[in-house]
């Protein structure tokens, strides 16, 4: 995992900072929010507590939503705004919900940062009995016996985390400070402690209390403050559909807690209210504007600090806040995803007659690294749903957005002199394809670098005629056209199984459903040939009229293909997972529980040519190469055997896995496989690494597929980036598409004539067909079935092409 830096600002040149204080005996004035005909792009970052990058997190904003990227990035376009506070609500999968404030003063587009925190279980109780529950902070809550809406009387369980204001690292993890009291009037609060807390039954589901039902909260004062906090204070939850913090009820302090009755959960928080002053600030060096840059705004009464608000810069180097009527406010620039700080600039919120403030902070601005560029796609069109940043070594810039004609200007500051000299890559992202590109590399010298060429997104059309055949596991099994991914005929066969891959023979194409029962059918016309039953078989195999298959009752079986009728039966013992897979007149399979290990079959008879046992089950199918047989088992082994003897050759352990189950391939004197967490490319001849990279896959992740000396490759949520172009020969990284939705990855893919066919990473996971050399996208299918399962290409001469997962590819 990466950690986020940005090249920060030393400055030179003076912020201007243009304040607008608003009447404070017309506090309503910020919550009279008027509508507006006004749009803005709203855009940003989500991360986690550690400031790790949250792939995948829903992004909502004024009925406008999107999901994050792979590296937490989100940009909605053209969002209705509101004068004054809008709100960027933000939700993801064992987080609490979170988001953040902002404030519309014009045309300029708005960037946030958003902080998530994990939703952490403290306790449990039986809901007819009530409970007390706390975090190991000391947020506490006490719930009745009976007191959990609709009569809910089983387990509740409690989530929460308490969130001291006075000590925060990084970005705030709240969405910010403003607030409407309990007569409406519109302000802005200092916090004695906030915290989160959601009750959920066992499955999952949310619970509140009961209507007339109170809880007990218990929230700690910040040991900073315990020495200036009132006995009494106001207690506030924050509204999301309002988007601020709205005041009900209040608590009283009780040694180093404050205690107050509460009639739901969310966000609560202890505060006073204040009136409040609205600035608008312009950050720039040297006279340019820092776009996207990090600003934590800390406030200071006098007696307490409170870490107040985190800003990010608009593309002109804006950003609007509100802070209380008195006091100050230090602003600090600090590097995303670490803790270093720059203290930029002081705010003195003086309670004055609305004039506008000018403060001038001098400083010291680091050498410049500066691109202009520009963006287009593979057909010269331009890319204006994207962006740049900069990679160097192990930290990222925050990105920079392309207009509306693809154009871009980059430009960033090194924030020490260890950066001074630092090569940094160029980096693009294309937010529509989901695919990157790598621009030049720029150094911090103060030049800027104006690219010669655009960068280019995806390479020109391809395409493949032919028909695809894939069964969708919702209903049924379909036949697609090639040239488009639409439908030819379909077959409602039930649930379909996802990991047997069909088989295409002599016109005939070849599937089973989830059931056991055996189709073949007309692949032209889509008519029934013949039926039969196999309860548990694999994937097949096909050559000379004859079917190829194994089950994991224990036999592996040969049939007619004109009619599905028994030619001869193998028994190889129980507990067979393996395709088997075809080397001229030999069947290679893996074997199970019965007798681990795997055998070499003549095709025409089914005679036992020779068997190799292992400690343990081979599930994978056999990739035969270069005169080798390649396999892995689940004891973390690896084996090389001769084709024609069933000698060993080579073993090696692969350690990071409790089983090998996916597939290898070969090629180019390498065989690949994929473990839990890392892909690694072996030497045939002597099983050494020749290169190896972290992907994890898991239970996800696809079979390697080697095609025109690229390596495809899919990974788990947590890898970085879930579907992967390799370079076969050294393993750097041609392209990659970033998850974006559910995270899952597509676990199978083939390619033909430089169109690569995988499934789509979110519901309903239909196929899509990409450019092999550069991962854009040519076509979506319009059939939505669920289509994860090995999918078979024939083309217009009747060639069939296979995933890795099946037998016939290897």
């Amino acid at each position: 995992m990466h950690t986020t830096r940005l090249t920060l600002l030393c400055l030179a040149s003076g912020l201007l900072f243009t304040a607008c204080k608003k009447d404070p005996d017309d506090p309503g004035s910020m919550a009279s929010v008027n509508s507006s005909d006004q749009q803005v792009d709203v855009q940003g970052s989500v991360i986690g507590p550690n400031g790790a990058f949250l792939t995948g997190a829903t992004v909502e904003c004024n009925g406008l939503t999107t999901t994050t990227d792979g590296r937490g990035v989100f940009r909605l376009r053209d969002v209705p705004v509101q004068e004054g506070t809008n709100f960027v609500r933000v939700r993801a999968n064992g987080y609490f919900n979170g988001g953040r404030n902002f404030q519309v003063a014009g045309p300029e587009d708005v960037s946030v940062r958003v902080k998530l925190l994990p939703k952490v279980q403290v306790g449990s109780f039986q809901a007819s009995a009530g409970g007390q529950v706390a975090s190991p902070e000391g947020l506490g809550v006490a719930i009745p016996a009976n007191g959990i809406a609709g009569g809910y009387q089983g387990e509740v369980r409690v989530y929460a985390t308490y969130i001291d204001p006075t000590n925060i690292t990084g970005v705030t993890p709240f969405p910010g400070m403003d607030a409407t009291n309990a007569d409406g009037d519109a302000g802005v609060l200092i916090s004695y402690g906030m915290g989160h807390i959601v009750l959920e039954d066992g499955g999952g589901n949310a619970l509140q209390l009961a209507d007339g039902t109170t809880a007990q909260l218990t929230m700690p004062v910040p040991s900073a403050s315990q020495g200036v906090a009132p006995t009494t204070v106001p207690l506030w939850y924050f509204d999301e559909s309002a988007g601020h913090w709205k005041e009900e009820g209040s608590a009283q302090l009780q040694g180093t807690d404050y205690v107050g009755e509460v009639a739901h959960f969310s966000l609560w928080n202890c505060d006073d209210f204040s009136c409040y002053t609205t600035y608008n600030i312009r950050v720039s060096c040297s006279g340019e504007p820092y776009a996207y840059l990090p600003v934590q705004v800390v406030y200071n009464t006098g007696f307490v600090q409170d870490v107040w608000d985190t800003y990010l810069t608009s593309s002109t180097g804006y950003m609007n806040l509100a802070l209380p009527c008195s006091g100050s406010a230090d602003l600090y620039a600090f590097a995303p995803g670490s803790d270093e700080q720059v203290l930029i600039g002081t705010i003195g919120c003086q309670d004055g007659n609305g004039e506008v403030l000018e403060e001038s902070i001098d400083g010291l601005c680091g050498p410049r690294g500066a691109v202009h560029g520009s963006a287009v796609d593979g057909n010269g069109q331009a890319v204006t749903n994207g962006y740049v940043y900069l990679n160097y070594g192990t930290y990222f810039t925050e990105p920079i957005f392309f207009d509306e004609q693809g154009d871009f200007d980059a430009f960033y500051y090194a924030l020490d002199d260890a950066l001074w000299n630092t090569d940094a890559q160029l980096v693009g992202w294309d937010l529509d394809q989901y695919i990157t590109v790598q621009g030049p590399v720029v150094q911090f010298n103060s030049q800027v670098n104006v690219l010669q060429a655009p960068l280019v997104f995806g390479g020109g059309s391809a395409s493949v005629a032919g028909r695809i055949f894939v069964a969708g596991v919702d209903s049924g099994f379909h036949c697609l056209d090639a040239a488009d991914g639409s439908s030819i005929w379909s077959y409602d066969a039930g649930a379909m199984e996802d990991e047997v891959s069909p088989i295409f023979d002599n016109n005939l194409i070849v599937f089973r459903n989830l059931s056991g029962l055996q189709y073949a059918y007309n692949a032209f016309d889509g008519s029934q040939v013949w039926t039969g039953f196999d309860s548990d078989g694999n994937s097949p195999v096909a050559a000379d009229g004859l079917l190829y298959f194994a089950t994991q009752s224990g036999t592996i079986r040969a049939r007619n293909a004109s009619d599905g009728s028994s030619v001869w039966t193998y028994n190889a013992g129980a507990g067979l997972y393996s395709n088997p897979t075809l080397d001229g007149n030999v069947l290679y399979c893996g074997r199970g529980t019965a007798t681990p290990g795997l055998v070499a079959l003549d095709k025409a008879t089914g005679t036992l040519l020779w068997q190799y046992d292992t400690p343990s089950d081979v599930n994978t199918s056999p990739c035969v190469a270069d005169g080798k047989v390649f396999f892995g088992s689940d004891d973390q082994e690896f084996y090389a055997l001769d084709a024609s003897s069933g000698n060993l050759l080579w073993q090696t352990s692969i350690d990071d896995c409790l089983d090998l189950w996916r597939c290898p391939t070969a090629g180019n004197g390498i065989v690949y496989v994929q473990a839990c967490s890392e892909l690694h490319a072996l030497d045939m001849s002597t099983g050494a690494d020749v290169w190896s990279l972290a992907i994890v896959s898991g239970a996800g992740g696809n079979d390697p597929y080697l095609y025109d000396g690229k390596l495809y490759v899919g990974g788990g949520t947590s890898a970085p980036g879930w579907f992967h172009c390799l370079d076969a020969l050294t393993g750097s990284v041609i392209w990659n598409i970033e998850t974006t939705g559910l995270g899952a990855a597509a676990d199978y893919c083939l390619a033909v004539n430089d169109v690569l066919l995988i499934h789509q990473a979110t519901a309903p996971r239909s196929l899509e067909a990409r450019n092999a050399a550069t991962g854009q996208v040519i076509w979506t299918s319009p059939v939505q079935d669920g289509m994860v399962a090995p999918m078979v290409l024939v083309d217009d001469n009747g060639v069939a092409h296979y995933t890795t997962n099946s037998g016939m590819q290897q």
